[in-house]
């Protein structure tokens, strides 16, 4: 069921994998600069299954081998209904595909799994597609056109960059991509970095992630009320950003979305997932269990009700804490790397001076971890 390290390192002509083989480790076949001509399969399910165990390094198909399926050349790839996620690297690199066709069925993209196909000129997603993941199809450098369906919810980092020839839909100076329904459906970049303001369409849906990142001229944004999602770093050192008002529809935040700028926060009264603290400046959900972001400077106090400190919320060189009093020190704080909020490790919460420096200096080893009490 797998192959291992540099298991076919030495095939130099073709190779069949069967479709009861479900990982290939790194470098199975060999370097990049193996010889391998031929990659046959007969069960293309199994294949967009396939764990590589490798970046880059694993899928037989990124050297330059072609892919057959049941001996007749890939090229325009038609994924088989029934198939729910495409998985990392799949097709990664693959020279020889200039089409994607892919069913309802599938709700995940996976990563990297079309990136660097060079020649791919046309992609039809499905009804179903939900997560576009990181570098899905990066550096595609042929591709022009791409509809995304209405069903769409995250469009992870990098996910077409790259596409050098992919055409956008420009709305103020905002680039999207969407589709003959929504033209303005995701925010996938601004047409500059130096720009002011920027007017988000009102059919928005997706702000993806960094779309404002460096934008150190733009002073304020409104978030109209069909945004749902913010993605992770959307927002980060946009120094001169004084103001965000959030639309009653978002219902997402990614990680460190507000990071490093001054902006008071302005929540929308129908919002349903998201307050501040009395000034504005303190971001968290709405009944104050997670603390997402702090503009807030000198003293603050954490209320009580909140359970966790998002990875980096009070960190912010613009906008310096001296203390941070924990209104529960009687519950046990943790902090942790891991999103889930598994093995965590003790904190003390007692010292607000300490705590400043814990979770808003970048000497700290802490500050960029999730905090959380049991």
């Amino acid at each position: 069921t797998s192959i291992g390290e540099y298991a076919l390192s030495c095939l130099s002509d073709s190779v069949t994998i069967p479709s009861t083989v479900t990982f290939i480790d790194y470098e199975a076949f060999g370097a990049e600069y193996g010889d391998l001509k031929a990659v046959y399969i007969s069960d293309l399910t199994a294949w967009c299954n396939m764990e590589f165990g490798g970046t880059f390094k694993s899928n037989p198909i990124e050297f330059g081998a072609k892919l057959y399926l049941n001996n007749n050349l890939v090229t325009d790839l038609v994924i088989p209904d029934g198939v729910i996620s495409i998985g990392s690297e799949a097709f990664a690199k693959y020279q020889y595909l200039t089409s994607v066709t892919i069913p309802d069925s599938v709700e995940t993209i996976g990563w990297g799994s079309f990136s660097g196909c060079d020649n791919l000129t046309k992609v039809t997603l499905g009804n179903g597609v939900t997560n576009i993941r990181t570098g899905a199809f990066s550096s595609c450098s042929s591709l022009k056109n791409i509809a995304i369906p209405d069903n769409i919810v995250s469009i992870e980092q990098g996910a077409f960059s790259g596409c050098d020839n992919l055409e956008y839909n420009k709305y103020d100076n905002g680039l999207y991509l969407g589709n003959s329904g929504n033209s303005y459906l995701v925010l996938t970049k601004v047409t500059d970095t130096s720009i002011t303001s920027c007017e988000i369409a009102d059919t928005t849906k997706i702000i993806s992630p960094s779309v404002f990142m460096q934008c150190t001229n733009l002073t304020s944004v409104t978030i109209p009320d069909s945004v749902t999602i913010i993605g992770d770093m959307a927002f980060v050192n946009c120094v001169y950003l004084t103001n965000i008002t959030i639309g009653k529809g978002l219902s997402s935040i990614g990680q460190q979305a507000f990071a490093y700028i001054p902006s008071t926060f302005t929540v929308d009264s129908e919002n349903e997932n998201f307050s501040t603290s009395e000034d504005g400046k303190i971001l968290y959900n709405k009944d104050k269990t997670t603390l997402i972001a702090s503009t807030a400077i000198g003293d603050i106090t954490i209320p009580a009700s909140v359970t966790v400190i998002n990875m980096g919320a009070l960190f912010n060189p613009y906008c310096k804490l001296t203390s941070v009093t924990f209104a529960d020190t009687t519950s046990t704080w943790y902090y942790t790397n891991n999103e889930d909020l598994s093995d965590g490790t003790v904190i003390d919460v007692t010292d607000p001076a300490l705590n400043a420096t814990n979770l808003a200096s970048s000497d700290s080893e802490y500050y960029n971890k999730y905090w959380y009490k049991k």
